[in-house]
């Protein structure tokens, strides 16, 4: 398994949403998700980020 720095993480996880599909971006804009993500100064605050605009905003409107 790759070992990332954090800065080195923040930047995969940007090409990422460079690449999305309205997946990562379905509840919330690119360059918002960009910024929460370039905001974070944790790896824990970068999961709690992702859970919350991918699986808790679709549990939200799943259970509406």
């Amino acid at each position: 398994m790759d070992k990332y720095t954090l800065e080195e993480l923040k930047k995969e996880i940007s090409d990422c949403i460079d690449d999305d599909d309205d997946i990562l971006t379905q509840f919330i804009e690119s360059d918002d998700l960009r910024k929460e993500i370039s905001d974070s100064e944790l790896f824990e605050s970068i999961v709690q980020k992702l859970k919350k605009y991918m699986f808790q905003e679709l549990w939200n409107n799943e259970t509406q």
